[in-house]
Formats: structure tokens, sequence, C-alpha cells
């Protein structure tokens, strides 16, 4: 990919990838599916602060501080994965819509916290086994 740093768009999913390292400095990239791989670390995306559209869905994800620069971003899937701090996401206030589905680790206070700072249209979630704060 050191080739190609005029990406704008790029489609990654089910690919089995666990080191995204090689996304550092795609700085034009607007659009990423990253989807059903193995990846863990985020930390590459600090730098990608042109995002709109980012699919992390189904991936081994618990930490995503690294997204709060990505203040352009509108929509993120972070669907299937071991979430349970979404504070990174408060001051994103392009966001358009967040998809949290079957983060178990998930509390329903951060839930709220993050609805009360983006709005009631925005959070997705279906987490039947979600955390309450007094556990």
């Amino acid at each position: 990919l050191a080739g190609v740093l005029s990406l704008r768009e790029l489609d990654l999913s089910e690919n089995r990838i666990a080191d995204i390292s090689a996304l550092q400095g795609h700085d034009k990239l607007e659009l990423l599916n990253l989807s059903g791989n193995r990846i863990s670390d985020i930390r590459p995306l600090e730098s990608l602060t042109q995002l709109v559209e980012l699919d992390l869905s189904n991936n081994e994800l618990s930490d995503i501080d690294a997204l709060a620069g990505a203040t352009g971003l509108e929509r993120i899937n972070l669907n299937h994965n071991r979430i349970t701090d979404i504070t990174a996401l408060e001051g994103l206030g392009e966001l358009e819509q967040i998809r949290l589905a079957d983060n178990p680790g998930l509390s329903a206070a951060s839930l709220h916290a993050l609805t009360l700072a983006l709005g009631d249209d925005t959070v997705y979630t279906n987490n039947p086994e979600m955390r309450n704060d007094t556990d």
C-alpha cells in the first residue's frame, strides 16, 4: 500500500488481517472497510483524519481511543467486538450513525452518555448481555 497514498476508498474486509500498520500515512482515505478481520489494535488509524465512513465490525477490538481524533467521521460500524469504553466517540460531533451491537461489555450508562452527546437517532445497539453499572 506504500505506493498508493492517494487512495480514498479501501475495502480489506474478510482477509484475516491482524496488523493494519500499513495504513499509516494514507491520510486521504475517506471510506475504509476492515470488517471481518482479526484486528485488535487500531492505533495506525489515528492519522486518518479524513475518514467519513469506517467499518470495523467483526474484529477483536476492545480499545477504540485511537478514533478520538476522527472528527469528520459520519458513520462507524463497531458491531461484534469486545468494546467496553466508548467515551472516545463522544466528541465526534459529525457522527450520524454508530453501530455497536454485540459488544457485551458495554454498560447502559456509557451508551446513555453517548446518546446524550450525539443524539437518540445516532446510536444503534442490540446488546442483550449489556452490563449494568452496578455489576
